[in-house]
């Protein structure tokens, strides 16, 4: 059975692959390959657990201008337009391997129009799967109808959609080979955020607002992506969504304000961009105390840093909800919050009572290592991948 992947990074992702000097050091499309699935950049490494004596297996980034010219050239496959490369050479490579499966992994990929003309003339592709983990997406009704299957890590999103559309729950998943990666360091009792902050009060006004109180209480290390937003920027997020109003239903003036004000503040003690790969697996493992929060919108626990943090046996600190006591055992494994100031309370607990804090991190790593890792999960996505094939 034939599986394509097709995967989109954030550009401080590319930059980072980059940085680590991708471009310079191209011999062949594996060696290429090899340095991606090194850099544990990409969140969905499905492709790097499917059994290879089941699946012929091919993954792309399909954002990156470069790699996906370099594909065309070592090809001799030529691209006519410039400006349309993205979705021509998307066409090119699924023409090429005429996949069974195609795997999307995020619904900012392609459009539903897209998705459609795929199904219309690709009649080889048996099932395009769309992963999502965003309750916005939702609102794109063209691009849901037109795939065959979603894919989500968020129960809220498959409350949503089980009624009207075939959708399949299933969690992230950590890589144990990141261990190998990274050097034994003395972890600091302290504690740190690490993660992106978007200019949507909508998506992160919680996130804002109690990482903003917790600095008022504590010293906290903060990696995220706000040195990258100027005044100007807030300013004309602000003023683009006055004009559109009517397509922001829960837009509220003073809350606006104080939103930006929060970012403002926090990105003065910002202390350096977000961190992607192994810089970021690096950075969450020399600290016992992590901080997660979800979307304003997500009350199910369903992100990437549940599985992450807890693998480098750090202690997680993530929100309370209903379905957390199914991933870890709540104050053995992981400690959550109602809010913020239970949040706060906990902190400072915490910070005098480090060796609960040690624990409860092996605790979690322990349990990561046994239950969350890719070798396990797999096994799941495996079967849910096939179904109705």
């Amino acid at each position: 059975m034939k599986y394509l992947q097709l995967t989109t990074l954030y550009s401080g992702m590319l930059d980072e692959l980059f940085y680590n000097s991708l471009k310079n050091n191209l011999t062949d499309i594996i060696t290429i390959k090899n340095k991606i699935k090194n850099s544990f950049i990409e969140s969905h490494r499905w492709p790097y657990y499917l059994p290879k004596e089941k699946f012929q297996i091919d993954n792309f980034i399909v954002n990156d201008y470069f790699l996906q010219k370099y594909w065309c050239k070592i090809n001799n496959i030529n691209i006519k337009s410039k400006k349309n490369w993205y979705f021509e050479i998307i066409i090119q490579q699924i023409n090429f391997y005429k996949p069974d499966i195609l795997f999307l992994s995020s619904e900012a990929l392609l459009s539903g129009s897209q998705v459609k003309f795929l199904k219309n003339n690709f009649t080889f592709i048996r099932k395009i799967i769309l992963w999502t983990g965003v309750l916005n997406s939702l609102n794109n009704n063209d691009l849901i109808k037109n795939v065959d299957e979603v894919f989500t890590s968020s129960k809220n999103i498959y409350d949503k959609l089980k009624l009207v559309k075939k959708v399949q729950l299933i969690y992230f998943a950590f890589d144990k080979n990141i261990l190998n990666h990274i050097k034994d360091v003395k972890k600091k009792h302290e504690i740190t955020f690490l993660g992106n902050i978007f200019l949507e009060r909508e998506l992160h006004g919680f996130r804002s607002e109690i990482l903003h109180y917790l600095t008022k209480k504590h010293k906290i290390d903060f990696y995220t992506n706000l040195k990258n937003y100027s005044f100007r920027n807030f300013f004309k997020n602000f003023i683009f969504k006055l004009f559109k109003i009517s397509e922001y239903k829960n837009f509220d003036f003073f809350e606006e304000i104080n939103f930006y004000n929060n970012l403002y503040e926090l990105k003065k003690i910002n202390l350096s961009n977000n961190l992607y790969g192994m810089k970021q697996f690096e950075k969450l493992s020399q600290y016992w105390m992590i901080l997660n929060t979800h979307a304003n919108n997500i009350n199910y626990s369903s992100n990437i840093r549940l599985f992450e943090a807890t693998g480098v046996g750090s202690c997680l600190f993530t929100e309370n909800s209903e379905n957390i006591s199914d991933l870890f055992e709540v104050n053995e494994e992981i400690i959550t919050y109602e809010n913020k100031e239970d949040l706060n309370e906990k902190i400072n607990y915490f910070k005098k009572n480090t060796s609960e804090v040690e624990k409860i991190g092996k605790n979690a790593q322990k349990k990561v290592l046994k239950k969350h890792i890719f070798e396990e999960r797999i096994l799941e996505f495996e079967s849910k991948i096939k179904n109705d094939i």
